[in-house]
């Protein structure tokens, strides 16, 4: 069986036309989580956004699952 190495960066990143608007409306700025995924022989990267950086997160997450599991 051959270990395969897995790799995954957080990538956080206010969006800054929500920030500004956000600063200047008093409501919540929006966070875009970039995910790099490999399963060892190819990469991809998803997005999840959200005012919410765990629901962010976790979209950017299940859809590099989702993509994973419909590439194979």
């Amino acid at each position: 069986m051959r270990a395969v190495k897995q790799r995954d960066d957080f990538i956080l990143e206010p969006l800054m036309r929500d920030f500004n608007r956000a600063a200047s409306e008093g409501t919540a700025a929006k966070t875009r989580v970039l995910i790099q995924s490999t399963d060892g022989k190819r990469e991809w990267g998803t997005v999840g956004v959200s005012e919410n950086i765990i629901e962010a997160s976790l979209q950017a997450l299940v859809d590099s699952m989702e993509y994973a599991l419909l590439k194979k």
